[in-house]
């Protein structure tokens, strides 16, 4: 082959690889920005999963378009859930959180069938075990299953924040996909609100301890009470509650600390919780069945963004 071949063999070859590296560069560029907008898009969704539109007594997700926020059939939440195991620690708020939860997978989503009070108060002031009970159930609903439709859903009384922190101190939790945890109406109605340095000392326990665990960990803020009172302090709790997690998950566990999640209910359910318009249940601290359902809904929708999460 001729000199002048060789050189035009070789400019060629040079050429093809400068374009190839450009190729390769450009396809990186794309990769990359897909994954920030997914990741972007993942943060932003999750923040928004309480986020709603209340038009007198319907009610919808606001970022539904963007993120895909969706009202779940029994279907869709036993296909999400069938293969986890849930944890819901906490006062009465969180067992009928569990309950509805229960309800919603079982298809039993009446207003009759979310307000039966048996039902509700399984577990009372100690625990519960939705997927032993319901076998052998003699509840009024007749809950008797086969199979439960997620792999556990359990519920431990907790009703203060040092002692939910106690728990999570001391037991084994690693066979639970998602804890999920409330507290604040018995702190506020004792006037345990502690909004200085015990108030933060228990949080920043809560969130080392949950911050890298095996699980997620879900953060509910507390609902107004009905009473105007306890809600000045209930609207405490709550402002130092997001405070001190938006101060943690920023400063000291950052962008490792994938696992933590604040779901504001708080804010949820603001419009329908004081006065005329509040969605009332059996006692100052409940809510009536619309709420819970919506509750469920919301924390189903951040279960699902979280699985996302976890593959982007």
């Amino acid at each position: 082959m001729a000199k002048s071949e060789l050189h035009i063999h070789s400019k060629a070859l040079h050429m093809m690889a400068v374009t190839a590296f450009f190729v390769m560069l450009l396809f990186s560029i794309v990769a990359c920005n897909s994954v920030f907008n997914a990741m972007n898009n993942y943060r932003k969704c999750r923040a928004w999963v309480h986020d709603v539109e209340w038009l007198g007594d319907t009610v919808a997700f606001k970022h539904a378009d963007t993120c895909g926020h969706r009202f779940f059939t029994s279907e869709d939440a036993t296909s999400l859930l069938k293969e986890q195991c849930i944890l819901f620690i906490g006062d009465s708020l969180s067992r009928r959180l569990a309950a509805t939860l229960v309800l919603v997978l079982l298809g039993q989503t009446s207003p009759q069938d979310l307000d039966a009070s048996d039902v509700l108060s399984v577990g009372g002031h100690d625990k519960a075990d939705w997927e032993l009970i319901l076998p052998r159930s003699n509840l009024s609903l007749h809950l008797n299953t086969a199979r439960f439709p997620a792999r556990c859903l359990h519920f431990r009384w907790a009703p203060y924040l040092y002692l939910a922190v106690k728990y999570l101190e001391t037991e084994r939790l690693d066979m639970y996909s998602h804890v999920i945890l409330s507290t604040g109406a018995h702190e506020v109605k004792m006037n345990l609100t502690y909004m200085g340095a015990k108030h933060e000392h228990l949080l920043l326990s809560l969130f080392n301890l949950t911050c890298h665990a095996s699980y997620t960990f879900i953060l509910r803020t507390a609902p107004n009470q009905d009473s105007v009172t306890l809600n000045v302090m209930m609207d405490q709790w709550n402002v130092a509650t997001r405070a001190h997690f938006s101060q943690y998950n920023t400063r000291d566990c950052g962008i490792l600390c994938r696992l933590l999640f604040l779901i504001d209910h708080a804010k949820m359910l603001e419009p329908r919780s004081v006065g005329r318009t509040r969605i009332r249940g059996d006692s100052i601290e409940h809510f009536g069945s619309t709420a819970r359902m919506l509750q469920v809904q919301s924390l189903l929708n951040l279960i699902e963004i979280i699985k996302f999460g976890q593959v982007v």
